[in-house]
């Protein structure tokens, strides 16, 4: 998934199909073992810096350590803020999402 997914956004790029910007989550991520992890993310800086477009990932904090830990570069781009699911604030939305959301899921339960 993630060489398809580069492999499109280069295409894409170059022909002015798409915005320079590829995200992936941590799910990409999770059945890979950290070496694996570092590739992938080196990998992606590697390409999104010769191709100009922005690679934004979102990693569990225990899983970007492992795959730091490895004399990497990619720390060296790690943005903050750091975000949580500790608090119901501390997701990127400042809430957590669920789908359906829990009006939806209120509503079905009483209209039932």
């Amino acid at each position: 998934m993630l060489c398809f997914d580069l492999t499109l956004m280069r295409l894409a790029k170059e022909r002015g199909f798409h915005p320079p910007l590829l995200v992936h989550d941590s799910a990409l991520f999770d059945p890979l073992e950290e070496r694996q992890i570092t590739n992938a993310l080196e990998l992606g800086l590697e390409l999104s810096d010769a191709h100009g477009f922005q690679y934004l990932v979102t990693m569990n904090t225990d899983r970007l350590a492992d795959a730091t830990s490895r004399n990497s570069r990619v720390l060296e781009h790690v943005i903050e803020p750091h975000l949580t699911d500790e608090l119901e604030t501390g997701g990127l939305f400042g809430c957590v999402l669920t789908y359906p959301p829990k009006e939806k899921k209120e509503r079905r339960k009483r209209d039932q």
